[in-house]
């Protein structure tokens, strides 16, 4: 079994990925480039998949409790936890700007909708624009 500063030394490595991959994350969504995002999702789930399995060999591990009794593996701690919540904020500031983009979009497929066919305009139950088809409005009986 790994050393229980190893462990938390990858933490600090993993976290530093994470939030990493939350900046380039903010700098595809601003340039609205689609194949990176889907890319850095892919790395991001990664990251976060090592983070729960290192998470994991750390609760698990036979010294677990000098974590709090050692200063300066509580230090890391610490630091770690200060850590997490950065990347928690980056990863927040994004989803704001994933709603925004995603607000911006449904504006402009309205948009779009009603400058296609003004006639045919319709609501769906959530509010939402829909086209209808025209068919036979042009018949006359």
């Amino acid at each position: 079994m790994a050393d229980l500063s190893q462990l938390l030394v990858q933490q600090k490595q993993t976290l530093a990925q994470l939030a990493s991959i939350a900046t380039e994350q903010k700098t595809a969504l601003e340039a609205q480039n689609a194949e990176r995002l889907l890319e850095l999702n892919a790395n991001q789930q990664q990251a976060l998949v090592e983070l729960a399995q290192t998470d994991e060999q750390i609760k698990v591990h036979p010294q677990q409790a000098t974590l709090t009794q050692d200063t300066g593996l509580a230090e890391q701690v610490a630091e770690i936890k200060q850590q997490l919540a950065s990347v928690q904020q980056q990863s927040q500031a994004n989803k704001t700007l994933i709603d925004l983009n995603l607000a911006s979009l449904q504006r402009f497929q309205q948009a779009l909708m009603a400058s296609r066919n003004a006639n045919s305009l319709t609501y769906d139950d959530k509010g939402q624009t829909n086209t209808q088809s025209t068919l036979g409005n042009s018949v006359t009986a």
